[in-house]
C-alpha cells in the first residue's frame, strides 16, 4: 500500500485490515524504508523496527503490528531546524538484553552532523534517550581536534582559489598555514599532557600519533606565493592525519548507513562493522558494551574490505560472529549512476570478539557459484538458528533467492585472510574513470589539481580569439560529471561558475563543482556524498548529508542562483533554504526558514545585484509571489508585488531573467510574458505575440541578456520558419522577436534542453553555453549578426 506523506503517521494496515508494512511507492521505485532499523527482542518473541519514524513491534505468532505511542523520537531534535522532512533513514538496530534496551545508531536524518548518534529505547519504560558518551575532556580534545581539521580544510579552499584564480582578494596563505601549526601544536600539547584512563587513554595516543604525522607533514609545505597542485596534496594529506585523529577520539562509529549490528552472548557486546559514509565505505570494527553503554573501536590486524549492506549474524553455538555479502564503491559517471557501487567478490568472514580477530572462511563451490548474488546497493538479510545454521534473503527485485549455510568456523582461509584483507584505518573513496580513457574525471578533488599548470594568459588569448557570431566550442582536458536536470549559477565577482544538482535519474553528488573562467579549468573540493536508492530525490526524505550538505532534490531545477551582496550559492531545496560559501568552498549550517513554498518543480531563482530573488508561491499556485533574498539578515524578504496575479513557474518550461538596462526581472510562466520593475514593485504584463515555434513558454528555461544590444538570447535552439535552426532573441524595448542563424564552429547542430544553463561574463562580454561538461562560447555582435524578424 503507498504511505501518505513522509511526516504523517499512518497505521501499519492496509485497506483490507491486513497487517502490514506500508510501502513508499511512485513510479520510479517502491521502498519500507526498514534498512537495518530492525531488530528481534528475544526477551519479548518480537520484531521491534523503527521506520517511518514510528516505533513498532511485529508479533509473529499473531502476525500483526503494533505502533508504539512514545513522547521521544530519534528525529525529534530535527524540530530545531525550519521546514523539511523529519524522517530517519540507512540506520542499523539492535537489542541489549541486559538493560531490555533497543541500541539504534548510524542512518541519516536532518540533524547536525546529518545522524542522530546513539539512542536506545526502554522496553520497560517505552522511552527513547539519546546517550551521553565520553568524558568531558575527551570530547573537549575532539572538540579541538575537528576544529583543526576544518581550520585546513579552509585553508585547502584558499590554496585551491588560488590555484584557479578564483580569489575575490588575495588570501594570506603564510598567515593561515602559521596559525594551522599553532593550533596542532596547541592540540598535541593538549593530547600529551591529558589525564585519561583505560579505552579513552589509548584513544587519546592513537590521536596524539595522527597529530604528530600532521605537524610533520605540514612542515614540508611552502605557503606565501604561488602554488601548486603539490600544496593541496600535501595540506588534504595534513587534513587526512587530522580526519584519523578526530576518528580515534570517537565516542561513537562515525555516520554511517547500512551497517547491521549483531548480539554477541559470551561478551555481552553488540558489534559493528563498515557501512556507507555515502562519500566513502569503512572497514572498521566497534563493539557497544551493554553493561557499560560505551562503545570502543578495533583494531584488527586483517579486516573485511570496506562494504556495506552486508549481513553480520551472531552464531550462538560457536560465539562467533559471522559477515557476508555486501557491495562496494564504483568510479561512476554512467547514465542512472549504478556504477557509483560496484559488486564485490562475494566474501564470508567470521570474527572472533574476545580474540578481536577477523578471519576468513574456507567456502565449498567457487567464487562464481554456490553463493548469493544481491543487488547492488541491496542489503543482505540474513539470520542464524541456535545450531548456527544461517538464512540469507539478499534483496533486490531481480532473481532473488534464499539461501542457507552450516558455517565450519575453523575452517578458515589464512592466505585469503591476509590477501583480502586489510590493515587498521582502511577507508574506501570512489577512484578516477577509466573509460573512454584512463584520467578524464575523478571524484577526488586532487585529481583536478594534478599535473595541472593553469595559464590565465593563455586563457585570456583564447577568449579573446573567439569568433564573431560563431558558437565555438570549448572543451578541457580533466571534466566533471554531468550535473543533468539543473541549471548553473555565475559568479562574476570571482569570475566562476558553480554547477551542482542532478537529480532522480542523474548525478546525486552533494559536492560543488567550480569552473574558473580566468583559466578554464573545472575543479571540485570534496568527495561527493551519494543517496543510496538510484531515485535519489524521490525516495530520499533526508534532506541533510553526513557533512551538513543538502542532498540533490529529485532534480536541481531553477533551485539556486549566485547572491552577490553575500558572494553565496543559495539554493532552496528540502523544505530549507541552503547557502553554499563560494570563497571557503563550503555548505554552511544550519540552513534557513524559507516562506514560501520548497518545491522544487514549482519555484526558480534569479541573480539581481540587490540579491537573488525567488518566483514562488505560498499556497496560491495562480498567483504566485517573489522574494528577495537578504544576505546581511540571511532571511527572505517578499517583495511588493502591484499588478495582475501570475501564475507559479513551472521546472523545464518558465524562464526567468535579471534585466540590468531596465532593473526589473522579465519573468514568461507560459506563452504570456511579464515585467517586474524592483524599483517601483508593479508586476505589468507585455504583449508580447511571442511567435509560434516557440511553444508552450515565451521564454524556456534559461537565457541570457546582452546589455550593451539590449537582447533576451534565448539559449534554447529552434527551427525557424523561413530561417532554418537559429537563435531566438527578444527585444524589450522594440517588442520584437529576431532569429539570429549563428553557426556552430564544427559545422553541426547541436540542442540543448534540462542539461544545460546560459551566462552573460561582464568583463568580456561573452556568452557561455554550458553543454555539460565543455562549453559553447559566443561573442554577439548585433549589426553583423544577420536578424531576422519573426512573428
Amino acid at each position: 500500500t503507498q504511505a501518505p506523506p513522509h511526516d504523517t503517521r499512518y497505521s501499519f494496515e492496509d485497506s483490507n485490515g491486513v497487517s502490514r508494512i506500508a510501502m513508499f511507492a511512485n513510479a520510479y521505485g517502491v521502498d519500507s524504508r526498514a534498512y537495518y532499523q530492525f531488530t528481534y527482542l528475544t526477551d519479548e518473541a518480537k520484531l521491534f523496527a523503527f521506520i517511518w519514524n514510528q516505533t513498532v513491534t511485529y508479533d509473529p505468532a499473531a502476525r500483526a503490528w503494533e505502533v508504539m505511542q512514545v513522547d521521544t523520537t530519534p528525529t525529534d531534535n530535527a524540530d530545531s531546524l525550519p521546514g523539511g522532512t523529519r524522517m530517519m533513514i540507512w540506520g542499523s538496530a539492535g537489542y541489549d538484553p541486559v538493560h531490555r534496551e533497543v541500541v539504534l545508531i548510524g542512518g541519516t536524518a536532518p540533524l547536525d552532523g546529518g545522524t542522530p548518534g546513539t539512542w536506545v529505547f526502554s522496553l520497560d519504560d517505552g522511552a527513547w534517550r539519546r546517550l551521553q558518551l565520553g568524558s568531558q575532556l575527551l570530547n573537549s580534545l575532539r572538540a579541538q581536534a575537528a576544529g583543526a581539521k576544518e581550520a585546513c580544510r579552509a585553508l585547502i579552499a584558499a590554496v585551491r582559489n588560488r590555484f584557479y584564480h578564483a580569489e575575490y582578494s588575495p588570501a594570506d596563505l603564510a598567515r593561515m598555514g602559521a596559525d594551522l601549526s599553532a593550533a596542532l601544536e596547541q592540540l598535541s600539547g593538549a593530547l600529551a599532557g591529558a589525564q585519561l584512563e583505560g579505552q579513552e587513554d589509548r584513544q587519546r595516543a592513537r590521536a596524539l600519533r595522527h597529530v604528530g604525522e600532521a605537524r610533520t607533514a605540514l612542515q614540508q609545505i611552502q605557503l606565501g606565493g604561488a602554488v601548486s597542485g603539490q600544496t593541496t596534496a600535501g595540506l588534504q594529506a595534513v587534513h587526512d592525519h587530522l580526519m584519523w585523529a578526530v576518528y580515534a577520539l570517537a565516542v561513537e562509529p562515525p555516520a554511517r548507513a547500512l551497517s547491521q549490528l549483531a548480539y554477541n552472548a559470551a561478551t555481552k557486546e553488540l558489534i559493528m562493522f563498515g557501512g556507507d559514509g555515502l562519500d566513502r565505505h569503512f572497514a572498521d570494527t566497534w563493539h557497544y558494551d551493554c553493561v557499560s553503554r560505551r562503545w570502543r573501536q578495533i583494531y584488527p590486524e586483517h579486516s573485511p574490505s570496506p562494504r556495506a549492506g552486508h549481513a553480520l549474524v551472531a552464531l550462538p553455538k560457536s560465539g562467533k560472529i559471522l559477515l557476508a555479502g555486501g557491495f562496494g564503491l564504483g568510479n561512476g559517471h554512467s547514465y542512472l549512476f549504478g556504477d557509483v557501487y560496484s559488486r564485490l567478490p562475494f566474501e564470508t568472514w567470521v570474527y572472533d570478539p574476545v580474540l578481536e580477530q577477523w578471519q576468513m572462511l574456507r567456502l565449498g563451490g567457487t567464487a562464481e557459484q554456490n553463493v548469493p548474488g544481491g543487488e547492488v546497493r541491496g542489503t543482505w538479510p540474513a539470520a542464524a538458528n541456535n545450531d548456527d545454521v544461517v538464512l540469507m534473503v539478499p534483496s533486490g527485485t531481480n532473481g532473488r533467492s534464499t539461501w542457507i549455510l552450516k558455517p565450519d568456523t575453523s575452517d578458515v582461509d589464512a592466505a585469503g585472510t591476509a590477501e583480502r584483507g586489510v590493515g587498521p584505518e582502511t577507508i574506501a573513496f570512489r577512484g578516477d574513470e577509466d573509460s573512454p580513457r584512463p584520467g578524464l574525471r575523478s571524484y577526488d578533488p586532487l585529481f583536478y589539481e594534478r599535473e595541472q599548470s593553469p595559464d590565465p594568459q593563455a586563457t585570456q588569448s583564447l577568449w579573446a580569439g573567439i569568433a564573431t557570431n560563431v558558437w565555438t566550442l570549448v572543451t578541457h582536458e580533466k571534466k566533471i560529471d554531468v550535473r543533468g536536470w539543473g541549471t548553473s549559477a555565475f559568479d562574476p565577482d570571482s569570475r566562476q561558475l558553480l554547477y551542482w544538482g542532478g537529480g532522480h535519474s542523474e548525478y546525486k553528488g552533494t559536492d560543488v563543482a567550480h569552473y574558473s573562467l580566468d583559466v578554464n579549468l573545472w575543479s571540485i573540493s570534496s568527495a561527493p556524498e551519494w543517496v543510496l536508492e538510484w531515485t535519489g530525490g524521490f525516495l530520499c526524505p533526508a534532506p541533510i548529508s553526513f557533512r551538513n550538505r543538502p542532498h540533490v532534490p529529485v532534480h536541481a531545477y531553477q533551485t539556486y542562483a549566485y547572491d552577490p551582496p553575500s558572494r553565496k550559492m543559495v539554493v532552496a531545496t528540502g523544505g530549507m533554504t541552503f547557502l553554499y560559501d563560494v570563497a571557503s568552498r563550503r555548505w554552511e549550517f544550519p540552513p534557513l526558514e524559507t516562506p514560501f513554498r520548497v518545491d522544487v518543480m514549482h519555484e526558480s531563482l534569479e541573480t539581481t545585484p540587490r540579491g537573488v530573488v525567488a518566483w514562488a508561491d505560498t499556497g496560491n499556485q495562480d498567483d504566485a509571489s517573489l522574494f528577495l533574498f537578504d544576505g546581511s539578515a540571511r532571511t527572505w524578504q517578499r517583495l511588493p508585488k502591484e499588478g495582475p496575479a501570475i501564475e507559479r513557474p513551472w521546472c523545464d518550461g518558465s524562464g526567468m531573467l535579471y534585466d540590468p538596462v531596465r532593473d526589473g526581472l522579465w519573468l514568461a510562466p507560459s506563452r504570456r510574458l511579464f515585467f517586474y520593475s524592483l524599483d517601483s514593485g508593479v508586476l505589468a504584463e507585455v504583449d508580447a505575440n511571442a511567435p509560434q515555434f516557440l511553444g508552450n513558454y515565451a521564454f524556456w528555461r534559461e537565457q541570457a541578456f546582452l546589455p550593451g544590444d539590449d537582447l533576451i538570447l534565448l539559449m534554447r535552439r529552434f527551427d525557424v520558419p523561413g530561417v532554418g535552426p537559429a537563435n531566438v532573441l527578444y527585444d524589450p524595448a522594440a517588442n520584437e522577436w529576431y532569429a539570429a542563424p549563428l553557426p556552430f564552429s564544427d559545422g553541426q547542430e547541436h540542442e540543448f534542453s534540462w542539461n544545460s544553463s546560459i551566462f552573460r561574463d561582464p568583463r568580456t562580454g561573452l556568452v557561455f553555453l554550458l553543454d555539460p561538461p565543455d562549453f559553447w562560447v559566443l561573442r554577439f555582435d548585433r549589426q553583423a549578426a544577420g536578424l531576422v524578424p519573426v512573428r
